[in-house]
C-alpha cells in the first residue's frame, strides 16, 4: 500500500504527513531540527477515550490536522517538556479557548534527509 502524503507549513513548521491505512507517520522540520512521530490508529482510540465524550471523531480531527494543518480549528507545535520534544496537538474554540488533545513524544531524524524528502515533494518537476 502507497502511503498519501501530505505536506504543509504551519508556523515555523514545516511538515509532512504520510497515511499509511489508518496510521500517520509525522516529519516535522524547525529551524535546526528534525524530529518524526507514528501516530496509530490504537493511541488515536485512545486519546478519544481519555477525552470522556468531549469530542468524537478524533481519528478524522487527526486526518485534517496532519493534512492541512493549524488552521481556525487545529494548532500544532513542538515544544519541550521535560528536556524532551514533544508535538502538542490542540482544538481551537471561539476566543482564545484552546482545548490540549494530545501530546505526541518526537523522536530525531536526520535532518538533511527529511529536508530533502520535504523539498522535492513541495517543488515541481520539469
Amino acid at each position: 500500500m502507497e502511503p498519501e502524503v501530505f505536506v504543509f507549513e504551519t508556523g515555523e513548521l514545516f511538515i509532512k504527513s504520510e497515511f499509511i491505512g489508518k496510521d500517520i507517520k509525522v516529519f516535522i522540520l524547525t529551524g535546526t531540527h528534525s524530529y518524526q512521530c507514528s501516530i496509530t490508529a490504537a493511541k488515536l482510540a485512545e486519546i478519544e477515550t481519555n477525552l470522556a465524550g468531549k469530542f468524537d471523531h478524533v481519528a478524522e480531527m487527526a486526518q485534517t490536522t496532519f493534512r492541512e494543518g493549524s488552521g481556525d480549528h487545529f494548532s500544532i507545535f513542538v515544544e519541550n517538556q521535560d528536556g524532551k520534544p514533544v508535538l502538542v496537538w490542540r482544538k481551537l474554540g471561539g476566543g482564545k479557548l484552546k482545548i490540549r488533545l494530545a501530546v505526541f513524544d518526537l523522536g530525531t531524524c536526520v535532518i538533511l534527509y527529511q529536508m530533502v524528502k520535504i523539498i522535492n515533494i513541495k517543488l515541481p518537476t520539469k
